[in-house]
């Protein structure tokens, strides 16, 4: 039997599974998870037996997950009542990600550092003969290309398609930002390239909008991000500095 809670923040519904699940296994198990619940959007593999943090987390494509993780801490704080940090554990990130989170109601709120992406810089990719300028975060085994010259909605499916061949990483989001109502919609390609969604929010594709606002202003910048479920909260320095927060409830 596979126990696990489902968390939502800012409508990226979230898996995270308590049972211990072989890495082999994992895609697997989260492709049953999402058939049974058909709102989910990504899986993560919780444990407290490891060293060095309060819980760690692994997602089943082992790319790095901003909302899983701030998950992660909320599920923490509903057994651990005392606590006000949790030191999460997050697979592809190099440093333990410390996240503080309190508590109202059931609604949780949590605010952490993202962790610096490998490298990012601009790029110029080719999609139907034409050429698009995008922002590319490299979070390991997660990519995201901030649209620079923004794709028709039409083309977004068969474009991410396209490039995730290109780069071969667990996932690659395109984040089409509408700077004018400060809008964010993020898409999502990841297992193996089967399974495509529009995320209701991304935490960590709007880490990557927040690290190309700052590169581009050559500022500070602080801003409220709305997204198809919700608002997130970034505020970025140049050079990779972000700190994001999200509200979560957790299903029962």
């Amino acid at each position: 039997m596979i126990n696990y809670k489902v968390c939502d923040p800012s409508g990226n519904i979230t898996i995270l599974v308590t049972t211990e699940v072989p890495n082999e296994k994992r895609i697997e198990v989260a492709d049953e998870l999402m058939k049974k619940e058909p709102t989910a959007q990504q899986v993560g593999y919780i444990s407290e037996d490891s060293e060095g943090c309060d819980i760690e987390l692994n997602m089943a494509g082992g790319e790095f997950c901003g909302n899983a993780t701030l998950s992660t801490a909320a599920l923490y704080k509903q057994s651990h009542t005392d606590v006000d940090t949790v030191h999460v554990k997050a697979s592809s990130a190099k440093d333990v990600i410390s996240v503080s989170i309190s508590d109202a109601e059931g609604i949780y709120y949590a605010t952490a550092k993202m962790p610096k992406p490998d490298d990012y810089y601009e790029k110029t990719l080719k999609y139907n003969n034409k050429d698009y300028r995008v922002f590319l975060v490299d979070f390991g085994e997660m990519i995201h290309l901030v649209m620079i010259d923004p794709l028709n909605k039409e083309d977004i499916e068969p474009a991410i398609k396209e490039w995730y061949k290109v780069f071969k990483r667990s996932a690659l989001g395109i984040m089409s930002y509408e700077e004018s109502i400060s809008a964010l919609t993020p898409a999502v390609l990841s297992n193996n390239g089967d399974f495509f969604c529009y995320e209701s929010s991304c935490a960590s594709g709007t880490t990557a909008l927040a690290i190309y606002l700052a590169e581009r202003d050559k500022s500070e910048i602080e801003k409220k991000i709305n997204e198809p479920g919700g608002v997130l909260t970034i505020s970025a320095k140049p050079g990779g500095e972000v700190v994001l927060s999200n509200t979560i409830r957790i299903k029962e």
